[in-house]
């Protein structure tokens, strides 16, 4: 789960949505390999639906490439500016 200081994906990693979609990534010097459970949960932490259960298991959808019957809702916030 994400705090103020970002999502931490361990070795050192965090990932911050930012303002306008931007995504931080604070990172040690060196090359860190994420399994594929770890990754979605990095994209849903910085996703607009939020981290979240439902967040995550589209993330883990697009990761495998079967997004056929997969649909996430925006948070009401974002749903009004589209």
């Amino acid at each position: 789960m994400a705090d103020s200081t970002g999502f931490h994906a361990g070795g050192g990693w965090f990932f911050k949505r930012l303002g306008d979609g931007l995504v931080e990534i604070r990172a040690p010097a060196g090359t860190n390999i994420f399994d594929k459970d770890t990754w979605a949960s990095i994209v849903a932490s910085v996703s607009a639906a939020g981290d979240n259960a439902e967040a995550f298991d589209f993330a883990s959808a697009v990761h495998a490439g079967d997004i056929s019957s997969c649909q996430i809702r925006r948070p009401e916030s974002e749903a009004s500016d589209a």
